[in-house]
């Protein structure tokens, strides 16, 4: 399991192209930010176990997964 530290918790919003944290926006694909290291869609995780965070949709090599 990774550590809260090494969680995406901010994204870039698609259509107003400003930083936003995982508490902002809703759950899943709905969320509509992309990495703001990569370019590549986001998707929130905001379930009950783990600190909320972002996730890659799909593999992804970015090093943009440690971000804060």
């Amino acid at each position: 399991m990774k550590e809260v530290s090494e969680m995406i918790t901010t994204g870039i919003d698609k259509l107003n192209k400003t930083s936003r944290h995982v508490g902002e926006v809703p759950k899943g694909k709905a969320a509509s930010c992309i990495c703001d290291t990569c370019g590549k869609n986001l998707i929130a995780k905001k379930g009950m176990k783990m600190a909320h965070h972002f996730a890659h949709e799909g593999d992804s090599n970015c090093a943009g997964e440690t971000n804060l």
